[in-house]
């Protein structure tokens, strides 16, 4: 007996209540919500029907393409998907569900695919979170039997501090502004902050940050100041950094680098006559850490540093729009960064420009090329936006662009490679972080691919965890960064010599030296816009400082001079190759519109601002 043919189920039918399903659903959850209808009876998925605001960049009438195209695959063998988290190009936080209709034979032939954007519902979380966040123990005074234990306990500066605390806010309320502005004001009279350790010990007291802190003193200090004085604190600005976590081995590096020209800055006087103190605070690359310590600061900063990672960058530039405060990121993606250039300063240019030249010229030196296979991060819409471009640019010079291989903490990289392989690539483009980055590379020299010359690196992926991973494999690899370590500016080699000093001989490579430029940016832009620090003056304050670093002309960093415009740096690209006597660079690509140029004579002999 002959089987039933494929579509032998009333297909029609099936795609009228798909239909009508996911028209229902797009207008029930509005522009967060995306629904597909798909055709499934090809084998392929392809896009019926598209409704509801646009999250995965599907077009109508046209087969899936990226990780949702993964995911559909794979519910078409399954049946179900659910409830599944990724990035979409633009950074946003995509759940997905995808439903199958099969035929009696079990063969799928349409499906449902439902992606809800929960980018401000995960943010809103956190802040509802840390809005009803209450002490453990209930309202009201303390009772006698603990008050007496306070007083008679040792008297430690925790306890101390807890105890004074527990008199000024008996009840444990959630402080408004001028409230807390009281309560510090008495300790200061107490003459408590005299204490090492007690700005810290209140802080986490009070569920505010240090900085938050320091600038409620400094109000409370130049207040009390006579005419014409001036305070005798300093500019305490946050840095949200990434010191632990997966980004550790940059946070250090980043931290360290910050520190070098903060401590060179206070050495030569500081800002405007005031030392800076940084307020380093560690998000481990957390999205929800980062937005709780936001809040804690967003309200009293003059300028925000960073944060350093897409995923804090996503859940914090919200905010900080809304607020209107200024950040400087500095190394987020420029795709991300782009809705909220007003508020923000970003140091490299768009990847479409940055990525263009050095990768042409890498594959002139190997070619021919035909075709290429990606290894991505799709987690990280910094990451994908990287591949985007890359794929677009292989795609116009005539290179048949493989299917991505998809990478993640739980990758098996001996199977991804293999999986890599069979397709016969003639180049690689590793665009993960640096551990997956050197265990990729370890598990292609361990299967026998030996032209190490047609792998190109991502720039982020040059850290300590790509040498420690790949080791000698990594020899004859290709890289692409923004660092241009052989700048013959003066000031680029004394840093240069430190930090190796410090960091065993290894150059600060992707955009480690954009931080020093953004402190010293910071200083020029806070100087000649006369900034003041005081609180009546600090919505116009922000202003005046976002205005000036986002339209500067020829800014002398560190490496090379450079502009910004419109809030994002025009800055040139460059192409390395791993040697075993370090990176070896193989050239220089102004991208559009740049106004950088090479250093004049008078650059070469600078001397310290």
């Amino acid at each position: 007996m002959g089987q039933p043919p494929r579509n032998s189920m009333n297909t029609v039918y099936i795609f009228r209540v798909l239909e009508s399903m996911a028209s229902g659903i797009a207008r029930t959850f509005g522009k967060i919500c995306e629904v597909l209808v798909l055709d499934m009876n090809s084998g392929e998925a392809v896009a019926r029907e598209v409704l509801g605001g646009p999250m995965t960049d599907q077009v109508k009438g046209e087969l899936l393409s990226g990780p949702l195209r993964r995911l559909v695959l794979e519910a078409g063998r399954s049946g179900l998907a659910v409830n599944h988290h990724f990035a979409n190009i633009q950074g946003r936080k995509l759940k997905t569900t995808v439903m199958v209709m099969r035929t009696p034979l079990g063969e799928p032939v349409a499906a449902l695919c439902v992606s809800l954007d929960v980018t401000e519902i995960e943010i809103f979380s956190t802040v509802i979170e840390e809005f009803f966040q209450v002490d453990e123990a209930p309202p009201g005074s303390l009772p006698d039997s603990r008050e007496e234990q306070v007083l008679t306990a040792e008297p430690d500066l925790e306890t101390t501090i807890r105890a004074r605390l527990g008199e000024l806010n008996p009840r444990g309320e959630r402080l408004t502004r001028q409230r807390r502005l009281e309560v510090i004001n008495r300790f200061n009279d107490d003459g408590l902050f005299d204490l090492r350790g007690s700005v810290k010990i209140l802080a986490e007291e009070m569920g505010i940050s240090k900085f938050t802190v320091y600038s409620y003193l400094d109000e409370i200090r130049r207040k009390s100041a006579s005419p014409g004085e001036v305070s005798r604190d300093g500019w305490v600005i946050p840095f949200f950094l990434t010191i632990t976590g997966a980004y550790s081995g940059f946070g250090q590096m980043i931290k360290w680098t910050v520190g070098e020209a903060v401590n060179e800055i206070n050495s030569q006087g500081g800002i405007a006559g005031r030392p800076v103190e940084v307020d380093y605070i560690d998000t481990a690359g957390d999205h929800h850490r980062c937005l709780t310590e936001m809040n804690k600061v967003i309200d009293d900063s003059l300028i925000i540093w960073g944060p350093m990672v897409a995923p804090t960058c996503q859940a914090a530039l919200p905010l900080i729009a809304r607020k209107e405060a200024f950040a400087m990121t500095v190394a987020c993606g420029p795709r991300l960064v782009q809705p909220y250039r007003r508020w923000t300063v970003h140091f490299f240019n768009k990847y479409s420009e940055i990525i263009a030249a050095p990768t042409s010229a890498w594959l002139s030196l190997v070619g021919p090329v035909k075709r290429a296979v990606q290894f991505i991060w799709p987690t990280d819409s910094t990451w994908m936006d990287h591949s985007e471009a890359q794929r677009e640019l292989l795609g116009r010079t005539g290179v048949k662009v493989l299917p991505d291989i998809e990478c993640n903490l739980n990758t098996d990289f001996k199977e991804a490679v293999a999986l890599a392989l069979e397709g016969r690539p003639d180049v690689f483009i590793i665009t993960t972080p640096p551990r997956e980055a050197g265990l990729i590379i370890r598990e292609l020299d361990r299967q026998g691919f030996s032209r190490k010359e047609r792998i190109l690196v991502y720039k982020t992926a040059e850290s300590p965890a790509l040498y420690d991973e790949a080791g000698s494999a990594l020899w004859g690899a290709y890289h692409w960064n923004v660092a241009n370590i052989d700048s013959r500016k003066r000031r680029w080699r004394r840093f240069l010599d430190k930090f190796q000093a410090v960091f065993k001989n290894r150059p600060p490579m992707f955009g480690i030296p954009m931080f020093y430029d953004m402190v010293y940016l910071t200083k020029e832009a806070m100087e000649k816009t006369g900034v003041t620090g005081r609180p009546e003056n600090l919505e116009s304050e922000r202003r005046n400082i976002s205005d000036y670093c986002r339209s500067v002309k020829n800014f002398k960093g560190v490496m090379y001079d450079f502009s910004i415009v419109g809030g994002m740096a025009e800055t040139p690209s460059f192409l390395y190759q791993f040697q075993p006597g370090g990176l070896k660079l193989i050239g220089r690509y102004p991208p559009q519109r740049s106004r950088a140029s090479e250093p004049s004579a008078d650059d070469r002999e600078e001397v310290d601002r």
